[in-house]
Parts: structure tokens; C-alpha cells; sequence
């Protein structure tokens, strides 16, 4: 008795609607496992990301400091020299008052003074100057005021602050504000050079002209040799100062440039192209791989493929004498090393080494995987031209890292030879 058509009909749909479901489930598996590995990259590139940037921020902020540091010692020498120079200064114009003074001519009392006094002995203490009518003191030197000014000016003079706005402060010896500029310096030494000057002239002007003249050129000389002094000084600490600031400035351009440099080059990614998508395909034929290479070609695969997921580290690396090492990788591991060095080769910059270096390894892997065949002899990526290839198809050395069949093809091919 045959068959309904409609019980043909429904397991046809049944079976199409149960392929669909199984299609679409095992889609959504794929497609899961893909954003995984996405989400799992972009935050290892982040990661990676951020710690570069706070590394280099607190490099940059360690060295900002140092250079405030220096800044802020080189304004306290400065300032200690200035204050050095003026109180040297000061020196060299009591110095000039006290030889002024000592310079002026005694005056002997007359009789006609003393008659005027009529205080007895007293009388002969002080008399009047007809030109000036003020008193003398006993040794007829100078006027009793100035007398008294000259007394007064060693205290004033170390009372006397270096900076205006310290004027009238208790303590003569506090420190100056680092960052006082080279031209606030400069007018406070005018400033003090006027105070000082400004007593001095007020005595000056009470002697006769050729003393004056006599003395007025010492003082010039001195002067001039104190103030060409102190200006060479006050040059050559606001040139070091304007130096460092520039060296400040320019280093921090430098970090900055880096900095950005750094980042650009992380964002930048690697474009896939067709032929290394076909080459990481002829990868993952592989199951096993041979690589002989110098220790230092070793250690930098490592270094840039042990990012990758896909990379493993070998269970031994044999050691085969003049610095070299070979070992097995798997064709997973093979994969993350290609998509390593097609990554340097692409992003790193040019004529630092490691573009051309990447360049080479991977043209050598590419071409130790062409001609791949089921039943050909195992992969051996040789990156050391002065080594002959049948040197690593010896048959102890294939046990190692091919399967059983593989070995057996090996060892009677290398036999032969």
C-alpha cells in the first residue's frame, strides 16, 4: 500500500528545518568564538596601550622635576652671588668712606672759638666751619652728621635687604625667591647701589674739589671693576638659565613626539592581505616544523610571536653548538609566528632594524612552506644561510618533530643520501 505524499513532504521539511537549526547553531558558535578572540585582543592591545602611556608619562613627569630641580638650584647660586657681590660691593664703599675720612685735613681750634665758648675746656672740643656751620668733632674730620651717618652705615648696610620688597625685614641673610627674574636682580642692585651712594655723595660733596677729584677717580676705577664684575656674573648665570630652559623645552618635544609616535604606531594595524591569508592556510597543514637559527634570531621570534594566542612555547630547545638552537613548533605555533612578523614588517618604522628583519624571516618561512605535499618530507626553516639544508635532515634530528609516518620517509630519504 503506498504512501501518503504529505508523510513525504513533512520529513523532507523536518529534515531541512532540523539542517537549518544545526547550521544556525553552530554559526552562532563560530561567531561567538570570534568576538571572544576579539574582545580578548583588543584588550590586550589596550592594556599594552595604557601601561606604554603611564610609563612614558611618569618618565616624562620624573624628567620635568629634575629639570625644576636644577632650575630652582641654579636660581639659589645666583642668587647667593648676587648677594655676595653686593655685600662685597658694600665692603669697597666703606672701604672709600673710611679713606675719605681719614684724606679730610684736621682743623686746629682758634682762640677766637674759644674765647666765644667761654665753657673751659670744653671749648676746645667742637668749633663751627665758616662755610658749612655745622659742628666738628674733636679731630676736626668731618661734620659731626656725617660723623654720625658713617657710624650708623655698617648696621644700616647689613640691615638693608637685597630684593625692595625685603626692605625693612629683621633678617639680612634670608634667601631670595628662586624665581626672581634676571631684570628684579638687576634693579635691586641699582637700588642699592643708589642708597649707598646717596650717603656717600651727601659726605663728597663737603670737600674740597681736588680731594674729591683724587678720590672721585679711585672710586670710578673700583667701581668699574666691581660692577664689570658682577654684570659678567649676572651674563653668564641668565645664559646658563635661558640654556637649560631651552634644553627643558626640547626634551619635552622629544617625549612628546614619542609619545604620540608610540601611539600612532599602536593604533596602526597590519593589512591582510590575500597571499598571507593563503600562506597562513598552508600553516595549518603543518604539524610540525623544524627552525635552526641563531640565539638571538630565537629570541627575538619569541618575543613578538609570544603575544599571539595560537603561539606555544616548545617543550625543549637543543642546543647545536656556535650559538645556535633549533627547535619543534607545532603548526598553531607556526601560525602566530607568520602573523607576527607580517604585523612587524607592516607597522614597524623604517631603518630601525626590525622591519627588515621581520621582512627576511618571514620571506624564509614562506618559502620553506611552498610545495607542501601529503607525503613529503617534514618542514625545516633554516635562518642561517651558512648552514647546508641536508645538514638538518639527519635522522635522529627528524624523530624529533615530525610524526611516525613522516619519520620513516625521513630517515630512509636521508639514508640514501
Amino acid at each position: 500500500m503506498p504512501r501518503p505524499k504529505d508523510t513525504d513532504y513533512t520529513g523532507t521539511l523536518t529534515m531541512l528545518h532540523t539542517a537549518v537549526m544545526n547550521t544556525g547553531t553552530d554559526l552562532r558558535d563560530v561567531i561567538g568564538k570570534g568576538i571572544e578572540k576579539l574582545e580578548a585582543s583588543g584588550q590586550a592591545t589596550q592594556e599594552t596601550t595604557k601601561q606604554a602611556v603611564v610609563d612614558e608619562l611618569s618618565r616624562m613627569r620624573t624628567n620635568l622635576r629634575e629639570a625644576r630641580d636644577r632650575l630652582t638650584a641654579s636660581g639659589d647660586m645666583l642668587n647667593t652671588e648676587v648677594r655676595q657681590a653686593v655685600a662685597a660691593l658694600q665692603g669697597e664703599l666703606r672701604g672709600v668712606r673710611e679713606a675719605v675720612n681719614a684724606l679730610t685735613p684736621p682743623m686746629p681750634p682758634t682762640p677766637a672759638s674759644v674765647a666765644g665758648n667761654g665753657s673751659g675746656p670744653a671749648a676746645h672740643e667742637v668749633k663751627l666751619r665758616p662755610e658749612t656751620a655745622e659742628p666738628l668733632t674733636t679731630e676736626g674730620q668731618i661734620p659731626v652728621a656725617a660723623a654720625t651717618n658713617t657710624q650708623d652705615a655698617a648696621p644700616q648696610i647689613a640691615a638693608t635687604a637685597v630684593i625692595p620688597a625685603q626692605r625693612g625685614s629683621d633678617n639680612a641673610d634670608s634667601p631670595l625667591p628662586p624665581a626672581a627674574s634676571l631684570e628684579e636682580i638687576r634693579r635691586a642692585v641699582r637700588e642699592v647701589l643708589a642708597d649707598e651712594l646717596a650717603s656717600l655723595r651727601s659726605v663728597l660733596e663737603k670737600q674740597p674739589p681736588a680731594l674729591l677729584a683724587s678720590v672721585g677717580a679711585d672710586l670710578r676705577a673700583q667701581l668699574g671693576g666691581v660692577t664689570s664684575a658682577l654684570r659678567e656674573q649676572l651674563d653668564a648665570a641668565g645664559k646658563e638659565a635661558r640654556n637649560e630652559l631651552t634644553a627643558l623645552r626640547e626634551e619635552t618635544a622629544a617625549l612628546r613626539a614619542e609619545l604620540e609616535q608610540n601611539a600612532s604606531k599602536e593604533a596602526k594595524a597590519a593589512e591582510v592581505t590575500g597571499e598571507h591569508s593563503a600562506l597562513l592556510r598552508e600553516a595549518a597543514r603543518v604539524s610540525s616544523a623544524t627552525v635552526l637559527c641563531h640565539r638571538d634570531v630565537w629570541e627575538f621570534l619569541t618575543a613578538h610571536a609570544g603575544r599571539q594566542p595560537h603561539f606555544r612555547v616548545p617543550a625543549q630547545v637543543l642546543d647545536k653548538g656556535e650559538e645556535r638552537v633549533r627547535a619543534a613548533l607545532s603548526g598553531r605555533s607556526l601560525i602566530a609566528l607568520l602573523i607576527a612578523l607580517h604585523s612587524v614588517k607592516e607597522t614597524a618604522a623604517d631603518g630601525d632594524g626590525d622591519q627588515e628583519l621581520a621582512t627576511v624571516l618571514y620571506k624564509r618561512v614562506a618559502e620553506s612552506l611552498s610545495g607542501l605535499t601529503v607525503t613529503g618530507r617534514p618542514v625545516t626553516i633554516t635562518l642561517d644561510d651558512r648552514v647546508p639544508s641536508g645538514e638538518l635532515d639527519t635522522p635522529d634530528e627528524a624523530q624529533t618533530n615530525t610524526t611516525t609516518g613522516e619519520q620513516a620517509d625521513a630517515g630512509g630519504e636521508d639514508k640514501k643520501e
